[in-house]
């Protein structure tokens, strides 16, 4: 099977770390890495801070989890013991920024897996930095107010097995969704009628195409 194949299907959350911290030639790598990931129209709004200061991350593990949905015991780690945190915002007047912002948490976890780093994408950023803390902490590190918070991805060596993967949902792929992306590519002549197409587009199944790219940040000193 082909590598860069293998590596998206086998990537898995983890969720335990060894005592250690990631080298820096492999954030180097996870950072541009993500760097290169989709944004619609190649704006590359979203950024990336670099949190390493193991009291600042206990700190910011703690915020986090005050924005749970239901009431979790007070030494919950969201964060899971890691010694790196990475945190994405996107530039909120970009239409495109949740998409944009999401694009890039995907590839940092599976570029974090490509090279043997294990890594969880952890959620609540939005709340996080829609509070006034969130807007000091933006202000802090000189990134406009207009940015708001999309994930965080945790890193580190993994002190667990991979978990199994669960079983596939099982989807048909339909001779009119083939054709319907062959109409998008042009293979199909741009002569077929508006009412043609949308009677294959009725019995297609959802398309969504997302795009991103990212200007990476590191704030390791904080």
């Amino acid at each position: 099977m082909n590598e860069t194949i293998e590596n998206l299907k086998s990537r898995r959350s983890i969720r335990k770390f060894k005592d250690e911290q990631i080298s820096d030639e492999d954030l180097k790598t996870i950072l541009e890495t993500g760097t290169y990931a989709p944004t619609a129209r190649g704006m590359q709004s979203p950024k990336i801070v670099v949190i390493q200061n193991p009291e600042t991350i206990k700190e910011l593990s703690a915020w986090n989890r005050t924005f749970f949905p239901v009431e979790v015991p007070d030494d919950l780690d969201p964060f899971y013991g890691a010694k790196t945190l990475l945190i994405v915002l996107a530039d909120g007047e970009v239409p495109t920024w949740k998409e944009d912002g999401s694009s890039v948490l995907t590839v940092l976890v599976n570029a974090a897996h490509a090279v043997g780093v294990g890594s969880c994408w952890i959620h609540r950023a939005y709340d996080e930095f829609q509070s006034e803390k969130g807007k000091e902490l933006l202000k802090e590190w000189g990134i406009p107010e207009t940015y708001e918070g999309i994930g965080h991805v945790v890193l580190g060596y993994p002190d667990m097995e991979a978990p199994e993967p669960l079983p596939r949902k099982k989807k048909e792929i339909k001779d009119e969704l083939i054709l319907l992306i062959y109409i998008f590519s042009g293979a199909v002549t741009p002569k077929i009628s508006k009412a043609f197409f949308i009677v294959i587009l009725a019995l297609s199944t959802k398309i969504n195409l997302v795009s991103s790219k990212s200007e990476p940040i590191t704030c390791s000193d904080l």
